[in-house]
């Protein structure tokens, strides 16, 4: 029997998150009750926050301290995958958890049993490239975000010359558009009939 996985191997934008000092609060979870709970409640924020979209082809899976989000690779699905980081980033800035990361442009296959691709690899470079809590885009999704007009948009911010998701100019946006930031609240992500108005 021949499985044809080709057929969803495409071009994606990935993003590979890691979620920082969650490793270590695994590990003290395992005789501390608080730890456990307090793990819980992280990965339900994440699950609250973020969620798959059809009309990007946003698919999610989840191991350990570490995320991947796929879209296709169009301007609405690199805007997308940009407002979740940018959001997911600030909920879990609340309950002290900061992120680093990578996003990528190539080819991917993401499906419920798998996830590789060249921008998968490239994204995990990223992610290690990055040094700080913040999500760094690879050369390629550079010159995307900018034939796009997301630069332009603030969502984005440079420094030595390279690009990453600017959570702060999120945030700002966020508590101009509606109800301000407060600590303990959670705002999703998740919008799957979101237009794409960057």
């Amino acid at each position: 029997m021949s499985i044809n996985i080709r057929d969803d191997y495409r071009q994606s934008y990935v993003a590979f998150l890691d979620l920082l000092g969650f490793k270590a609060a695994v590990d003290e979870a395992d005789s501390d009750p608080a730890k456990q709970s307090f793990i819980l409640e992280i990965l339900h924020l994440v699950k609250d926050t973020l969620c798959e979209n059809p009309h990007t082809r946003m698919r999610l899976s989840y191991f350990s301290d570490c995320l991947i989000a796929s879209v296709d690779r169009t301007p609405r699905g690199l805007y997308e995958l940009i407002v979740s980081i940018s959001t997911l980033t600030v909920n879990l800035l609340q309950r002290d958890v900061l992120v680093r990361g990578g996003l990528a442009a190539g080819g991917a296959h993401h499906s419920d049993g798998f996830v590789y691709g060249k921008a998968v690899n490239k994204a995990v470079i990223m992610e290690t490239r990055a040094e700080y809590p913040r999500t760094l885009l690879s050369s390629e999704a550079v010159s995307d975000a900018k034939e796009y007009g997301l630069v332009e948009t603030g969502l984005l911010a440079s420094t030595n010359d390279r690009l990453f998701v600017d959570l702060f100019e999120h945030v700002s946006r966020l508590s101009t558009i509606s109800q301000p930031f407060r600590h303990g609240h959670t705002r999703q992500a998740c919008s799957p009939h979101r237009s794409f108005n960057p």
